[in-house]
């Protein structure tokens, strides 16, 4: 039975963190004298290279548990929602930056946890950078050696895209540890520097985990929608469904996840309406992304970000976080970009649409992941790239 969505709801699982990844970490870090956020997020990396490390048992558990997907997940609908994301890539990665990210920062409380966060477990610039390397793992098809599409299921126990979002999983059970106990992130919340979230929420909670969700699908479907090229309902529904899977490797309750559009719809407003809220946190992730975005820009083209953020999130969002108010010249810009983008999906060939598409998508999540995380090597990015073009 789907649970009936109201305030009540939402503010008992703003408690509710996620048992397994939780209590797991908390052995880890009690089996560990002087462990800190930094070398638990290092431990968590070198993880996924076995033989490299020594866990306790119930993390040694969690690495080794290769359950199987929920009942309800569809194996067919998650490869089709990866194949939208292959063939939708340049209009999807423009909406995650310039909408999911900026809606993500104007929800106060979970700004502040991820502001809080930022010095004790990764900037702000590399977390985007982790944002945009974990989108990929989880949305893009499993390929064989050869590069052709590999015979294992979609997010099945194992792949990439499992992998990642578990490995993401226990990273926001540290953080629950770390928001709640760790001395220096609650001395910096008392000097003023970030405000630290009420005793009553868990940091990184089952609401904000399910808003987070929400920002990487109905928000995008919004801000596609509003760039010209409007994804069909069945390729909402798939993408969705495909992200409800990733939520529950996330450790998002079954009974929590929204499995239809109009539910998350609607989920996604009454979220909105409770978190939406002006904050310092906030306006200094926002602020750090449209740098990020402005880097990459021409002078006379430094404007565009903010523009693009007020018409893909809107401008109840634009608001909240202080973005700056877009010339009339940027939001010219903007609208001729936009018909251009529907001329070119109302009448280029599929097969141009998909190349192209691919290349500039994957181009621009490059930068961004090799920019946040200059001290190692560039990205290899050879896994994404199918021989094949997506199947319409």
């Amino acid at each position: 039975m789907r649970p009936v969505w109201n305030d009540s709801l939402l503010d008992s699982i703003r408690k509710v963190g996620d048992p397994i990844a939780d209590g797991a970490i908390g052995e880890y870090i009690a089996a560990h004298d002087g462990v800190t956020p930094r070398t638990v997020m290092c431990s968590m990396v070198a993880s996924m290279h076995p033989g490299t490390q020594t866990f306790t048992p119930q993390l040694q558990a969690y690495f080794d548990d290769m359950g199987s997907l929920p009942s309800w997940a569809d194996p067919e609908l998650i490869a089709r929602g990866q194949r939208v994301f292959a063939a939708r890539g340049l209009e999807i990665a423009t909406a995650l930056f310039c909408a999911s990210l900026p809606t993500a920062y104007a929800a106060k409380k979970g700004a502040e946890v991820i502001f809080t966060t930022a010095d004790l477990v990764s900037t702000p610039h590399r977390r985007i950078a982790e944002t945009a390397h974990m989108i990929c793992d989880v949305m893009s098809i499993e390929l064989d050696q050869d590069g052709t599409d590999a015979d294992t299921a979609a997010l099945a126990g194992g792949t990439r895209g499992y992998n990642a979002a578990r490995g993401v999983r226990l990273m926001h059970a540290a953080v629950r540890q770390f928001v709640h106990h760790d001395l220096d992130a609650q001395r910096r919340a008392c000097a003023g520097e970030s405000v630290a979230p009420t005793s009553a929420d868990v940091p990184v909670n089952q609401e904000d985990l399910v808003g987070t969700l929400l920002t990487f699908t109905t928000v995008v479907f919004d801000a596609i929608e509003r760039l010209g090229s409007p994804l069909t309902r069945l390729d909402q529904e798939a993408y969705l469904h495909a992200w409800c899977v990733v939520g529950f490797l996330l450790g998002i309750r079954s009974d929590l996840l929204p499995l239809g559009v109009d539910e998350a719809r609607a989920l996604d407003m009454l979220i909105r309406r409770r978190q939406n809220a002006s904050g310092h946190d906030g306006e200094a992730l926002a602020s750090a992304l449209v740098g990020e975005m402005r880097s990459n820009l021409p002078p006379r083209l430094r404007g565009l970000p903010t523009a693009l953020v007020r018409r893909l999130a809107g401008d109840q969002v634009g608001d909240v976080l202080q973005l700056d108010r877009s010339t009339w010249t940027m939001r010219r810009v903007v609208g001729i970009g936009v018909d251009a983008t529907r001329l070119w999906y109302r009448y280029a060939p599929n097969a141009a649409r998909n190349v192209v598409g691919i290349r500039l998508s994957r181009r621009m999540i490059r930068r961004y992941v090799d920019r946040g995380r200059p001290a190692l090597p560039p990205w290899d990015f050879s896994p994404y790239w199918r021989k094949q073009l997506p199947e319409q």
